[in-house]
């Protein structure tokens, strides 16, 4: 059930990001995603947070990018 109510939500999202005209680029995900990975440590520690995280790395990339997504929507939604 909870797995149905992530997908939703992610659905939405994406919706209201590409009627934002809000994307992630390739390279705004590769910085997120290094940028994430050296605040964790070195390369010991970050397999140790993905295995105690039971995440590969694709779905650790994947998470950091949808939540990329969420933070330019709720910008573009609500300047600060």
């Amino acid at each position: 059930e909870e797995a149905l109510e992530q997908l939703a939500n992610r659905t939405m999202l994406i919706q209201a990001a590409k009627s934002a005209g809000v994307t992630v680029s390739e390279q705004e995900a590769d910085q997120r995603f290094q940028d994430a990975k050296k605040a964790i440590g070195d390369e010991q520690k970050y397999r140790s947070y993905l295995a105690s995280a039971n995440l590969a790395e694709k779905q650790f990339q994947d998470e950091l990018r949808y939540t990329l997504l969420m933070e330019k929507v709720a910008l573009k939604e609500s300047p600060i």
